[in-house]
């Protein structure tokens, strides 16, 4: 039988069928599914990353403008609430998109970019701070 029209909301639960001898066989289970929107579209970045964001732009060492927001591994910009790994030669990359040349070679990490090497995990020393 079918139900009534009516719009679905963040977390309702939609069942399927009924349960009958209370379920004990599963024969005789109903299907629920719980909803789950995506609603990200409507989220806006915070300040702090859009602050962040002008930040990592100062911190890149690249003297083109239109390259210093953009990942060379799959061309695409950085943007605000994106995840970015820096390396310590103040390269930028998606995290993403760096992640396998990470776990590929870690504790050292050789930069795509200038084969600057790293080792990430190195003791900051005092007078680095």
């Amino acid at each position: 039988m079918e139900s009534a029209k009516f719009g679905l909301v963040e977390s309702d639960i939609i069942q399927l069928g009924m349960d009958y001898r209370g379920g004990s066989e599963e024969i005789y289970r109903c299907v629920k599914v719980k909803v789950e929107l995506n609603s990200s579209w409507r989220r806006k970045g915070a300040k702090f990353s859009k602050e962040t964001h002008e930040k990592l732009k100062q911190l890149t060492l690249t003297a083109k403008d239109e390259d210093i927001m953009s990942c060379v591994i799959c061309l695409g910009a950085i943007k605000p609430c994106q995840a970015v790994f820096v390396s310590s030669c103040s390269h930028s990359w998606h995290y993403k998109c760096i992640r396998p040349l990470i776990v590929r070679s870690y504790p050292q990490f050789v930069c795509p970019n200038c084969k600057a090497v790293c080792d990430m995990e190195a003791d900051l020393d005092d007078d680095e701070l």
